[in-house]
Order: C-alpha cells, then structure tokens, then sequence
C-alpha cells in the first residue's frame, strides 16, 4: 500500500513537471505577443517547480497537478481580468503580472486545503 502511494506521487510529480514545462513553452513562446514578460515567467515557474517538490515529498498529489495545470490556467484568466491603463508620465501600465500571480496563489492556497482535507477525511 505504501509502495503503491510513493509510486502514484512520483507519478503525478512527473506529469506535474511536464505540464509546467509545456505551459512554461506555450505562454513564453507561442503567446509572447500578448504580454511580453520574460522574467516573471522564470519566477513562477520556479514557485511552481517548488511546490511540486514538496508536494511529491509530501505525496500531495492534488497540490502538484493543481499547481501544474493552475500555472497556464491562470495566465488565461489573468489575460482576461487584467487592466491596461495610460498615465501621462509612466505611460502604459498592465497589471497582467499582480492578477496572474494572485490567481495562481489562490489555486495554489485552495489545493493544499482539499489536499489536507481530504487526508484527514481518511
């Protein structure tokens, strides 16, 4: 039972790898004209990288694939809620980057809640 519970963690910790990797590909690449970031990206992916670690020591397996799909997930809503505003002196703001970021920490945030949740339903 035991074995099959580590190999199930390392299983959803790989496809989480993936998943980040292949959402890391896509918003950097393929959507670069809708928000020309290339710093932020790193850092989240990082975060995400992070927690998918100690999800997998944990054997939070809910917390990594929430993680994994919330990192494109919330670019996509980010893309829809941000603002784009003009001041005569900075010029142009977005705040694609704040919203992106609060949406992926409440992802983040509310997986580890099911995750401990669900354990101590068990």
């Amino acid at each position: 039972m035991r074995k099959e519970r580590t190999k199930r963690s390392a299983a959803a910790a790989l496809w989480s790898y993936g998943i980040l990797f292949a959402g890391y590909l896509l918003i950097r690449y393929a959507l670069f004209d809708l928000h020309g970031m290339k710093d932020w990206l790193i850092v989240l992916l990082i975060v995400c990288l992070a927690a998918a670690a100690v999800s997998l020591i944990l054997k939070a397996e809910i917390v990594s694939l929430v993680t994994a799909f919330s990192y494109t997930g919330s670019f996509l809503a980010a893309l829809y809620f941000r603002t784009i505003t003009y001041d005569e002196i900075y010029g142009t703001s977005d705040n694609l980057w704040i919203v992106w970021t609060c949406i992926l920490a409440a992802c983040m945030i509310s997986a580890v809640i099911i995750e401990r949740y669900l354990k101590k339903k068990h």
